[in-house]
């Protein structure tokens, strides 16, 4: 339609109420119809995992692991873990780090002199949240140069 109208687009051009009229029927008329596309009902089924495997998340979980940790290990999605420890019945943690994690985030960035970004890539959590946490412990903090600040 836009091929059809663009040779009156012309500001010179006077164009009347009819013309445009009978170009607007020409197009319709023109106008192939779409096939009318039939949509397919999305079915999904749910990952059946063998009850070791929900066990051993489980108890991954239970050892301190997160959530992103245990689906990438068990190649699975994060709330397919989520829905293990639903029905195993365990509480889960508040998002962070577990106390497990915060004892292992202290030894990388005080004994192997990490920075707070690889440490909180290593545990999937941001460089904040590790910062947050080891200030918590009194661990003095270094500069962005990795100098123990005065």
């Amino acid at each position: 339609m836009v091929g059809v109208l663009g040779a009156y687009s012309n500001q010179g051009i006077k164009v009347t109420a009819s013309q445009i009229d009978g170009l607007l029927q020409r197009a319709r008329a023109e106008r192939t119809e779409r096939p009318v596309r039939q949509e397919l009902p999305r079915v999904r089924k749910p990952k059946n995992l063998p009850l070791d495997t929900q066990g051993r998340i489980a108890a991954g979980y239970a050892s301190g692991k997160n959530m992103n940790e245990l689906a990438r290990e068990f190649g699975v999605h994060r709330v397919t873990v989520r829905k293990v420890l639903d029905r195993a019945g365990i509480t889960v943690r508040a998002k962070g780090l577990a106390e497990v994690q915060v004892r292992e985030a202290r030894r990388l960035y005080e004994q192997e002199h990490l920075s707070l970004a690889v440490v909180g890539a290593r545990m999937g959590v941001d460089a904040g949240t590790v910062h947050a946490r080891l200030r918590e412990l009194g661990v003095a903090m270094r500069d962005t140069h990795g100098q123990e600040r005065s």
